[in-house]
């Protein structure tokens, strides 16, 4: 039956439908939603071969561990407030640009919010091959 949810989950958090697996921004908000409750076992398993990341002012990361680290010097929790999704499907590959503001706590305990940020994703056979953020984080760190 079209849109019937089946019973096998097509990867953590996103299940696939009788149409076909998950659309690209179920993948990419479930994606966010475990990075931000730190399941990175989880998170991983939607991550393709030779995946990379690059957030403002850091290296370009291939491992989740790499971004948790890095982040940790910089802020002690996280929210993406996604105000919208943009999918641009290609023959080979799909890119989806999400944008929000950002919310959370600095290190010093103090809190943040109305940052705005944008993520561009790319996303091959299912899997996350590629992100890029930017934000005003910097603009406004402490």
């Amino acid at each position: 039956m079209p849109g019937e949810v089946i019973t096998d989950r097509y990867a953590a958090g996103v299940e696939a439908t009788a149409c076909g697996p998950a659309a690209p921004e179920a993948i990419v908000r479930s994606f966010l939603a475990l990075m931000e409750a730190r399941e990175l076992g989880e998170a991983e398993q939607l991550l393709g071969p030779g995946f990379t990341m690059q957030f403002p002012g850091s290296p370009k990361m291939t491992r989740l561990e790499e971004l948790v680290a890095w982040a940790g010097s910089r802020y002690r929790s996280i929210r993406k407030n996604i105000h919208a999704c943009d999918v641009s499907p290609y023959p080979d590959h799909s890119v989806i640009v999400c944008h929000g503001t950002l919310s959370g706590e600095w290190n010093d305990g103090s809190a943040f919010e109305g940052i705005r940020f944008i993520d561009r994703f790319e996303l091959r056979h299912g899997l996350l091959t590629r992100q890029d953020v930017w934000n005003d984080l910097t603009l406004v760190s402490r």
